[in-house]
């Protein structure tokens, strides 16, 4: 990344120590190959929305010590930066889910001490990435959404995820029970249509996914719904 990119970004965002301030992005940037400087107009928490330098792309973090996701975060800095902590959000993509913790809100931002602490000279971007990279797999509960909707998906067709009715409801024979399983799977395969729908509102999953998604689980439900009819005509109830 050229420095005179970070110059341009850092004048257009007004930053106030801006030999400072590119020493530390650089040394930043020199770590973490996959960021790169931008500006955007920005929010800040004292409610005053302005051009604010940014750093954006993905770190590498290991999620349960053995998969490497590379997590895409923004890294917004004050126009007082090196000396001001940097506001930082994690940035899920549409096939991640990243639960809310003590140390992500629901809106993505990352509270750590780190930031908590920050004092320049001493603490840097660098060394804020490097702490992200190691302390963030214990912080984010990260899932591929694609995986639980899989998972979800293999769920309707295994009769041995659904609650074992005979347990709740005696069933008066076999067919009664066999129309119960099946009723059982059509609702869960209505949750998971449900599930899916809220995942493509909040762009979780692109449209492509959900609708491949509800055509595998609506033929599901179509075989659990003939064959409750069936069971239901053979037992004498109303279709």
């Amino acid at each position: 990344m050229s420095v005179h990119q970070v110059q341009q970004c850092l004048e257009k965002a007004s930053i106030k120590y801006v030999d400072s301030a590119k020493a530390d992005i650089m040394g930043a940037l020199r770590e973490f190959k996959d960021l790169s400087p931008d500006t955007e107009h920005f929010m800040f928490p004292d409610g005053k929305r302005r051009h604010a330098f940014k750093l954006r792309g993905t770190i590498p973090v290991f999620y349960k010590m053995s998969t490497c996701y590379n997590i895409p975060i923004s890294v917004y800095l004050w126009d007082t930066h090196p000396y001001y902590a940097p506001i930082c959000y994690v940035n899920p993509t549409a096939t991640m889910v990243i639960k809310e913790s003590e140390n992500v809100n629901k809106q993505g931002r990352i509270f750590l001490p780190y930031l908590n602490e920050w004092r320049f000279p001493g603490y840097d971007l660098n060394g804020l990435l490097q702490f992200c990279t190691k302390i963030m797999h214990k912080c984010l509960n990260i899932q591929d959404k694609k995986a639980e909707l899989t998972r979800s998906l293999e769920n309707c067709d295994d009769e041995s995820n659904v609650n074992d009715i005979d347990s709740a409801i005696d069933a008066a024979t076999p067919l009664h029970r066999q129309l119960l399983t099946n009723y059982a799977q059509d609702l869960a395969c209505d949750d998971v249509i449900y599930s899916l729908g809220q995942a493509l509102k909040e762009r979780r999953i692109s449209i492509q996914e959900y609708l491949r998604y509800v055509r595998d689980i609506s033929r599901k439900q179509f075989v659990f719904r003939a064959t409750m009819q069936k069971c239901r005509k053979a037992a004498g109830l109303p279709i």
